[in-house]
């Protein structure tokens, strides 16, 4: 347990630095769409990591299948900030786009427990 908290403390930082390094060497008026999709693949990352580290510091339990579950949703949870954000950049964000998207990634977390539920009954 020990060991996935320091590996996800570590991108965590890592990923902090790496959008911290774009953010202050970039001016927003002149930003190229590389250096937007770099930004938020960054920004994407280090919720990801944050959102991961709260749910395995909340959660005492070792078990593999809920670590990878916790590890999901939060990469599912960081993917619905950062689009939306994303949208918002763009300025295609309203109350269609944010429903839609949100039901999207609902339904995709649906998909995997399903499936994951379907391989525990074939076994």
């Amino acid at each position: 347990m020990a060991k996935l908290i320091f590996a996800q403390i570590t991108v965590f930082l890592v990923a902090l630095g790496a959008a911290v390094v774009i953010v202050f060497n970039t001016s927003p008026g002149s930003a190229d769409a590389l250096i937007r999709v770099a930004f938020f693949a960054f920004s994407w990352l280090t919720l990801a990591s944050a959102i991961s580290l709260i749910f395995s510091l909340a959660q005492h339990k070792n078990n593999r299948v809920q670590r990878t579950t916790q590890i999901r949703r939060a990469a599912l949870i960081a993917f619905a900030i950062t689009g939306l954000l994303a949208f918002s950049a763009l300025h295609v964000l309203n109350f269609i786009s944010v429903l839609t998207f949100l039901l999207a990634i609902g339904l995709l977390e649906v998909f995997f427990m399903a499936r994951r539920i379907e391989k525990k009954n074939d076994i």
